[in-house]
């Protein structure tokens, strides 16, 4: 509780005579309303005796360590303020125009920050024990810290100090003191410094270098700049090396200013936060950018705003310059002097764009961009345009609205396209060619987009839903927070009775080490997958050999194609046209593929990564819509059996469908059994091909280059 008077309070008096510690300071009150409130914070014990200059007297009679007080002054003028109290130890009076401070009576004080102020000295010569110095942003010419031996932080950026001595400070960790003209800076050679900012400044080549030469070399690299002295004479023909030997990192140079607007997109009719980037080669007090908007984007200028973390005390003015042009100025400046914007790199202003209600890629052009600095100058910049693309209302194929294209959703369009259209159906996101309703050909459009989809690691091709389905109509929820459905485990599968759960493994043939098949053990009801087979360098997969086996399915559908952009992965859907058609059984094999190994990896054991192949970003469809979870794992292959490399396969697996397997295939002739040739064709040196035939018997004649002419019999159903 406050207690104010006109003249001193008996306990008042008697706190003031006790109190062993006292703080001076002067500060301005102008005309202007927000300097008339000023207000600072303290750190004491006891209680606080505060006289604020005008008159007017209050004295804290208990304990309110680390608060802030105030008070407001109905006058313009410098008030002359008396803080008195037992072990004063903090305080803090940052952007209050302090004219002046004295600290000489307040020998326990362990925290000074008086930062954007008018200060042009200070004594510390008796705070003996201070830790913790903020004094950026003044009017100072001289800075004398040798009593200080326990400081630890000091930031005395943005003065007229022309040197700077730390060479007696063996505790400071951190210092900033960049934009100030030093000729000369000191520092402790064996110290704890693991920061030193020291960019915009008068120092020269040698003097960076005795600079360099001082460091303490730190026990670890840094993971981050800790050594930056851009902007000095001396910046370009220094010798940094010897900082860097230390395991000081240094900043990245920046020769210019940039101004950048990013690519991004957003759905029809929905707002857009668009962060508009600024990386300053040197310290910022104010900035002005033009940005011209085409037809369709419109400004919100009353939400658009500056980023919090990179202003100081900076206000925003944001307004449209042209009645017949969608152009506009954003301007950034601050009232208190020397105000720089914070950091040198990320975003500064977050625009608000409404979008247009047309689908297309927006350009945001940047036209013109002023940055000034400390020295009322202006810097180099450059400018980099923006794309901004508005994308539709839902995602093109996303038929259950979870914000994926999979399986699921074919799932969702078949029962769709048989009059039973899930709760949540997303219609307009199903009707991929625009016809007005859904049939087949949206069923082949979707499976072309699930299989031209790239593997990306870090969206994952399903996940698990929140709530079951979404409701009806709704856009579908967002993959904030999402639990992808599937999780892969780099180990073999092991069937046991105490399994729970989906679990889909590879399984290569005992008999034939050229089949490869898919595995599904499932707990839960499964009517459709999805699955990406990954293979091992030196092996591939002959996609049109993919075939369903009997046994667990029945009128499925099967896919098999490589993925775009990824080496040996392929992606393999199983569905059915029919609804209600689940998987049969509840263990073994989906599916079956071909193998091709190169000669590198025949007789090499699957030990390793490097002959191992693997199963992700798998997606299962349960009876009920809902996409299950499951998990994936490794399988490693062997081909030692493949002893004789002139050994030639010939088989059919499927109806009309022959495949000839061999090293160094040549001519290939099919007759029928009466000897009328109905194929021919040329291997060409290859290991596989695929012949189309009739179903019956066939008598296939094979020449290999440079090897005997084999002949086989096979039948075709």
């Amino acid at each position: 509780m406050l207690i104010q008077a006109t003249g001193l309070l008996a306990g008042g008096v008697a706190a003031q005579s006790s109190a062993s510690d006292t703080l001076c300071w002067t500060w301005e009150v102008t005309t202007t309303v927000s300097t008339q409130t000023k207000t600072c914070t303290l750190d004491y014990m006891d209680s606080l005796w505060m006289d604020w200059g005008d008159g007017t007297v209050e004295w804290l009679p208990d304990s309110l360590s680390h608060t802030v007080i105030s008070h407001v002054y109905p006058q313009p003028g410098n008030y002359a303020c008396v803080a008195a109290a037992n072990n004063l130890s903090y305080f803090k009076a940052d952007s209050r125009r302090l004219l002046s401070l004295n600290a000489l009576k307040a020998p326990r004080l362990l925290y000074l920050s008086c930062t954007s102020s008018q200060l042009t000295g200070l004594d510390l010569s008796a705070n003996t024990l201070l830790t913790t110095l903020y004094v950026g942003s003044n009017d100072l010419t001289q800075l004398d810290l040798a009593a200080n031996v326990w400081l630890e932080t000091l930031t005395c950026s943005d003065n007229q100090l022309t040197s700077l001595d730390l060479s007696g400070l063996p505790a400071l960790k951190k210092v900033t003191c960049h934009t100030n003209p030093l000729t000369t800076l000191s520092v402790h050679s064996s110290g704890a410094l693991n920061y030193l900012s020291c960019g915009s400044c008068s120092l020269s080549t040698s003097a960076l270098d005795t600079l360099f030469k001082r460091l303490p070399t730190l026990t670890t690299p840094s993971t981050s700049q800790n050594l930056l002295f851009a902007n000095n004479p001396g910046s370009e023909t220094c010798q940094p090396s010897v900082a860097v030997a230390k395991q000081w990192t240094l900043e990245k140079v920046v020769t210019k200013s940039v101004v950048s607007l990013p690519t991004t997109s957003v759905k029809v009719g929905d707002t857009a936060v668009v962060a508009m980037t600024l990386t300053n080669r040197g310290p910022v007090v104010a900035f002005e950018v033009d940005v011209l908007l085409p037809n369709g984007l419109v400004l919100d200028t009353v939400r658009t705003s500056l980023v919090p973390g990179r202003k100081s005390q900076h206000v925003l003015s944001v307004a449209k310059t042209s009645a017949t042009t969608n152009q506009y100025k954003i301007m950034a400046y601050s009232l208190t002097s020397k105000d720089t914007l914070k950091g040198c790199d990320g975003a500064v202003v977050n625009l608000y764009l409404v979008a247009a209600d047309t689908v297309r890629t927006y350009t945001l052009d940047l036209k013109k961009a002023v940055l000034v600095d400390t020295a009322a100058q202006a810097l180099d910049v450059s400018l980099s345009d923006g794309k901004l693309t508005v994308l539709p209302r839902y995602t093109p194929g996303d038929a259950d609205g979870d914000n994926l294209v999979n399986v699921t959703d074919i799932v969702w369009l078949v029962a769709a396209i048989n009059g039973r259209p899930p709760v949540g159906f997303q219609a307009a996101a199903s009707d991929l060619d625009g016809n007005g309703s859904w049939n087949v050909v949206d069923i082949v459009q979707l499976v072309d987009l699930i299989h031209a989809a790239e593997y990306t690691p870090i969206m994952p091709a399903g996940c698990l839903p929140v709530n079951n389905a979404p409701l009806a109509g709704s856009p579908g929820t967002t993959l904030t927070n999402r639990i992808p459905s599937s999780v892969r485990l780099s180990r073999i599968y092991e069937a046991l009775p105490t399994n729970t759960g989906n679990h889909v493994y590879l399984r290569q043939s005992e008999t034939d080490p050229y089949a490869l098949h898919l595995c599904l053990d499932n707990k839960d009801v499964v009517q459709a997958m999805q699955v990406d087979v990954v293979l091992p360098q030196g092996v591939t997969m002959t996609p049109s050999s993919a075939k369903v086996v009997g046994t667990r399915t029945s009128k499925h559908a099967l896919s098999c194609l490589p993925v775009a952009g990824s080496a040996n992965r392929y992606r393999l859907l199983l569905w059915s046209m029919s609804m209600g058609q689940m998987l049969g059984g509840c263990e073994g094999p989906l599916l079956t593929v071909r193998l091709t190994p190169s000669k590198a990896v025949v007789g090499k054991e699957g030990l390793a990564d490097s002959l191992t192949a693997f199963v992700e970003q798998a997606v299962l469809t349960s009876d009920d819509y809902l996409t299950l979870p499951s998990i994936t794992y490794d399988r490693p292959l062997s081909f030692q059996s493949i002893i004789d490399e002139a050994t030639v396969e010939v088989w059919s697996e499927a109806p009309g469908q022959l495949w000839v397997h061999g090293s160094n295939l040549g001519r290939i002739q099919v007759y029928t059994p009466d000897g009328l040739l109905v194929k021919a064709t040329q291997g060409k040196g290859m290991t596989d091909h695929h012949l189309t035939l009739r179903p019956g018997l066939y008598l296939v004649d094979i020449e290999r280059l440079d090897q005997p002419r084999i002949h086989r019999k096979v039948l075709i159903p």
